[in-house]
Parts: C-alpha cells; sequence; structure tokens
C-alpha cells in the first residue's frame, strides 16, 4: 500500500516539474523577430533552459492566404521571400527528426539551432539564395533535401495554410509580430517584458526546485500580470490532482476488494490466503470458513479415484487406474486429502444440523 502512495505523490511531483509551453508567433523575415528570436530566446533556452522550456513555432505573423480550388496563395507582411522562407520553416518543424547516431541532439534542439540560424541570416542573403541549405548543413540536418522538397510544394502550403489558421484562432487578434504566450495565455504586460528580457519573465512560471540559470540570476519578482496567468496555472493543476488522488484512491479500494474475493475463494477449499504466488496456509480460519458457508459450491464433492492403499493419484484422468509408484508424491494430493477431510466434516456437521432441525420441528408441531 505505501509503495503506491509513493508512486502517486512521485507522480504528482512530476508533473510540476513540467515543461513551460511557449508559444512564439512570427515571421521569418520579421527584424523584430529576428531580434527576439536570437537575442533573447535563443541564448537562454541555450544557457540551461532547454529542459524545462517546451517551445512552439508559428512561422506565419500577420501574412493573409486565400484559398483557390487546391491552391492557396499567400501575401507575407515582407514580400514573397518570407512567404518563402515561412515554407521552409514550416516544413523544418514538421521533418526535423534526431539521429540514433547523434543522440546528443534532440529533435527539438536541432528545430531551434536551425531556426536561429536563418534568424540571424537577416533579410540580405548572398546571391539571393535563402540559407536553408547552409544553416541544415551546419546545424546537423541530414535531410534538407526532403525539407526543401516540402517547401517548393503542395505540403508546404498546406502547413503554413495551418499556421495561418492557427494565427488567425488566436485571442485576441494578432496586433504585433513576434507575438509571446506563456501556458497557453496571452498578457501584453508579459509579452512586453519578455521581448526584451525574456529570462526574467521565464523564470517566475518555474516551480521549485528552479533552473539553476533563474537561481543565478537572483530570481525575479513577479509583476501582477505574471500573477494572473500563474494562479490560472496553478487552478488547473491543482484540479488535475484531484481528478489523480481520487483514481489513485478508487484503484486501491477495487484492488482490495478483488483481494477480499480471492480470499473467500481460497476458503472454499479449506486454505487461508495469505499473498501472492498461490501460497495458502494449512487450515482456513473461522472467519473465513464462515463466511463462505452461504456458497453453495460444498454440495460438489469431486470423486477422485483412489487406490486400494486409499492414496489419492495426482493428475489422473476420471475412471483411470494407475498403479500408485508409478508416481511421484506431490503437495497436490495432500492440499486434496486435506480438501476432502475438511468436506466430510462440515457435511457431518450440516447432517446433524438437518437432524436437528427435523426432530424439532416434529415436536413442535401440534
Amino acid at each position: 500500500m505505501l509503495h503506491k502512495f509513493i508512486g502517486l505523490f512521485a507522480f504528482v511531483a512530476l508533473c510540476s516539474a513540467q515543461k513551460i509551453p511557449v508559444t512564439v508567433y512570427y515571421e521569418s523575415l520579421c527584424p523584430d523577430s529576428q531580434a527576439f528570436i536570437t537575442q533573447q530566446l535563443y541564448p537562454q533556452l541555450k544557457q540551461g533552459l532547454a529542459d524545462r522550456v517546451e517551445v512552439k513555432w508559428i512561422p506565419f505573423g500577420k501574412s493573409k492566404f486565400e484559398t483557390r480550388g487546391s491552391d492557396v496563395e499567400f501575401e507575407c507582411h515582407h514580400g514573397p521571400n518570407e512567404c518563402y522562407g515561412n515554407k521552409v520553416q514550416s516544413c523544418a518543424i514538421q521533418h526535423i527528426q534526431s539521429n540514433s547516431y547523434e543522440n546528443q541532439y534532440t529533435r527539438e534542439s536541432l528545430i531551434l539551432e536551425f531556426i536561429n540560424c536563418l534568424m540571424k541570416s537577416g533579410k540580405n542573403f548572398p546571391d539571393n539564395i535563402y540559407p536553408g541549405e547552409r544553416c541544415a548543413h551546419e546545424n546537423h540536418i541530414n535531410n534538407w533535401e526532403v525539407i526543401a522538397q516540402c517547401a517548393n510544394s503542395t505540403e508546404g502550403s498546406n502547413l503554413l495554410k495551418q499556421n495561418g489558421e492557427l494565427t488567425k484562432a488566436f485571442q485576441p487578434e494578432l496586433q504585433s509580430v513576434p507575438t509571446v504566450t506563456f501556458n497557453h495565455q496571452f498578457d501584453k504586460e508579459v509579452q512586453a517584458m519578455a521581448l526584451t528580457n525574456f529570462r526574467s519573465v521565464i523564470c517566475t512560471f518555474f516551480s521549485i526546485p528552479k533552473p539553476q540559470l533563474c537561481v543565478a540570476n537572483g530570481g525575479a519578482g513577479t509583476t501582477a500580470a505574471v500573477s494572473r496567468i500563474l494562479f490560472a496555472d496553478l487552478a488547473m493543476r491543482q484540479i488535475v490532482y484531484v481528478y489523480l488522488v481520487l483514481i489513485f484512491a478508487a484503484a486501491l479500494a477495487t484492488q482490495s476488494d478483488a483481494k477480499r474475493k480471492y480470499r473467500r475463494g481460497c476458503a472454499l477449499y479449506g486454505h487461508s490466503c495469505y499473498g501472492g504466488h498461490g501460497k495458502r496456509s494449512e487450515v482456513a480460519t473461522t472467519d473465513d470458513i464462515a463466511q463462505d458457508k452461504t456458497i453453495g459450491y460444498r454440495q460438489l464433492q469431486p470423486q477422485l479415484p483412489v487406490n486400494d492403499n486409499r492414496q489419492i493419484l495426482p493428475y489422473l484422468v476420471p475412471n483411470e487406474v494407475r498403479d500408485l509408484d508409478a508416481y511421484q508424491r506431490y503437495r497436490l494430493a495432500k492440499i486434496m486429502r486435506q480438501w476432502m477431510e475438511n468436506q466430510r466434516t462440515m457435511d457431518k456437521q450440516n447432517d446433524q444440523e438437518n437432524i436437528s432441525n427435523e426432530f424439532l420441528k416434529e415436536n413442535t408441531t401440534f
């Protein structure tokens, strides 16, 4: 029982240390987006926050799209090159995978490095070539061809359209780029602080133990805006914890009820169960036997074949007679003998009770 509660509280503690979800709505050629990602978000994640933050990238921003048949046409804030850049990053987020032979790079870390490389390149590219291939090779991404094919096909358009639908569904309506949310909630004051001091904002969201980077920074004051988001998140977590406790309690109650039923089953055979692996005590307790008197299974008395020495032959087929010496004697024979002895004793008691009842009935009849 104790280890189950320890597991429950360990699970609750694990939930409290979950990653903080951060969503970034941005544009591939937007100077403000480039500044936030390369100067705020990327450096803090690299300094030790990557394991405690879950970033969702949504490259679209203030772009627009229109569906015409099976085609989707885009109009982007900084021109057609930005539309292509948004498609490249959408396809990269979709297709980048970690390699089993380079396990020091996770999928998340590869996406972070690739996007940071693209955003550092700014708006002016040598030979007017988008630096997707160069950034892929520099950051251990081995499937650039898949990403490029995606960006130049219907798949890339559909992925960018999905980002557009997510951006359009954002409430309140997207006013500036980049826009950053914490715990799936947007606050204007938190947004303004995050664009210039991402570390101070994100450190206020971590529960104890805080990341070392936040401790070394001396922590950060929690503003009223951040407190509102934290309070809403705390309330949601408390609801989840209550549900978890109720589920575990119900499971333990069900298991205890099942064990009581199994004990009654053991008592049917004249034994008292006291643990797993089929173990039984030699004699059933009085309570076990008394508890099972109401069950009618004792009316069935199995007829086991016996030899002239009245020894029970284990594992024999009914009506099959064999030499006892040809069989090794197992504990099963002892168990069955004891069971049959208990059956005979209880049958005699029942017969005596029946006779007494009949006698009383006859002598009390007028």
